[in-house]
């Protein structure tokens, strides 16, 4: 992630400072804000792996048991919290773009975060819907062994 985010503070030095001629300060905030954009992306996926991945194990366990209920509650549980997580990243990213004044430095602000946000949830998505669909794959496998009795 860190390498990615080297190479697009480069694209953004050379798109926003040298060719859309900007003023330093707010090449810094589209930098600063890359940095806190793919960062939040990395916390969320990071979130989602974990929940996803606990809830397909207990829910494996659940299936193991032979009662419906709980391998049906467990992982709406978990989408259900893993939603929470993301609401309330969106409000503390909202209180973010009213701390400053300035509508140009808001709207650098806003493009700064908006580009490290997509590229990391980009990259991320890759990675984690790889390591989820295992996780997945592992569970359902053990729904099967629990239902043919072995």
């Amino acid at each position: 992630m860190l390498l990615l985010e080297l190479f697009i503070a480069v694209v953004i030095v050379l798109y926003f400072g040298l060719l859309l001629k900007y003023e330093a300060i707010r090449v810094i905030i589209i930098l600063l804000f890359s940095v806190v954009g793919i960062a939040g992306s990395y916390g969320v996926a990071w979130f989602g792996i974990r929940v996803n991945t606990f809830a397909n194990s207990r829910t494996a366990f659940a299936g193991l048991r032979g009662k419906p209920y709980p391998i049906y509650r467990i992982p709406l549980e978990a989408g259900n919290e893993y939603r929470h997580d993301a609401d309330q990243r969106r409000a503390a990213d909202d209180a973010d773009y009213s701390a400053f004044h300035s509508a140009r430095l808001r709207r650098a602000l806003f493009i700064g975060f908006a580009i490290g946000e997509s590229l990391g949830a980009a990259a991320l998505r890759i990675a984690g819907g790889i390591f989820t669909k295992i996780a997945d794959i592992g569970s359902d496998l053990m729904k099967i062994v629990s239902r043919s009795g072995r």
